[in-house]
């Protein structure tokens, strides 16, 4: 699979992305929609995977329940906004981070020394206002920009776009494992999404056995038999030989205009990149000749190690595309 810090970079771009790039998604609410639904679908894939493999400590294999239910819910408020966002309403959802709540109360708290009283809050908050409107009105003509809107995504599109999010979620799990069909990873996910999901995400608690600490100190996976099995331990060897490969070849970082290349990789296996960066991962899987991906027969650990290689230049382009 996916190096950690690739799958999280990737993972934390679909799910940030659509706050931290406001400036992309004017009039692209279907864009912004799918990228939230690939990563709800895509997160709990990697949670199920985890949990069938590693039990009651999947979250080591993964991020922690916490950490996972808050990137759950920044997805599904994602979604509500781009099927319920008013029409004519400025979309700016970068304006509507915690950040910008810091900042809005350090400006009213500034006039004051000291802890500042609900009458010094409201006058000091008025003020604000006022000073930013005045400043708004003096810079406003016909030549300013609009703020960026969006159109709300009706039920039957918004239905189409999860179920092309999710066939591309389960796309991409399986060209990132070995022997692992997408139609089998979304039959064992429906499942496990009733078996165990749907409470784990309608819910504030872990999943069952799960443990949150983060003390490893007594988690030996040669002793739990669910570790050393099935896709894990390719997962594992796969990680390996990516690692043998950088320490071998003692290979830099590519530069994002070029294409990674590697000396057992053959020439019709690289691609140019492309002149635009995509904004969805479906793109993405396209350019990298994987959106139609079947798992071949024999299916090996080099093969997906050459599925992987082909996937990093356009991963890296997403990711500063919608991080920046």
């Amino acid at each position: 699979m996916l190096n950690p810090p690739t799958r999280y970079q990737l993972l934390t771009a679909c799910v940030t992305g659509g706050s931290l790039s406001s400036r992309l998604w004017n009039n692209a609410s279907p864009t912004l929609l799918w990228n939230s639904f690939f990563a709800y679908y895509w997160i709990l894939l990697c949670v199920s995977e985890a949990e069938a493999n590693a039990s009651k400590h999947w979250d080591r294999m993964f991020v922690s329940s916490q950490t996972t239910h808050n990137m759950l819910q920044m997805c599904a408020q994602t979604c509500m906004r781009c099927m319920h966002w008013p029409e004519g309403v400025p979309f700016i959802p970068r304006a509507h981070q915690e950040e910008c709540a810091e900042l809005h109360f350090a400006r009213v708290k500034s006039p004051f020394a000291g802890v500042p009283c609900v009458r010094d809050a409201v006058l000091s908050t008025h003020q604000s206002h006022l000073k930013m409107a005045t400043a708004a009105a003096s810079k406003c003509d016909s030549n300013t920009a609009k703020h960026p809107v969006i159109t709300p995504v009706s039920p039957s599109q918004a239905a189409e776009i999860a179920t092309d999010a999710l066939n591309a979620a389960c796309t991409l799990q399986s060209a990132l494992l070995v022997g692992r069909p997408a139609a089998t990873l979304q039959t064992e996910l429906r499942t496990w999404w009733e078996k165990v999901g749907r409470t784990f995400v309608t819910s504030n608690d872990v999943l069952p056995d799960a443990v949150e600490t983060d003390d490893f100190s007594e988690w030996h996976p040669e002793e739990d038999g669910d570790v050393n099995s099935g896709t894990t331990a390719e997962v594992v060897r796969t990680l390996s030989s990516l690692e043998n490969m950088v320490s071998s070849k003692q290979m830099e970082q590519p530069p994002l205009e070029q294409v990674v290349a590697l000396d057992d990789i053959e020439e019709e296996d690289q691609q140019a990149l492309p002149k635009h960066a995509p904004l969805t991962v479906k793109p993405l899987l396209k350019e990298a000749g994987l959106w139609n991906f079947q798992t071949p027969p024999k299916d090996s650990l080099d093969l997906c190690i050459r599925r992987i290689m082909k996937l990093l230049p356009f991963i890296q382009l997403f990711v500063a595309e919608v991080r920046p």
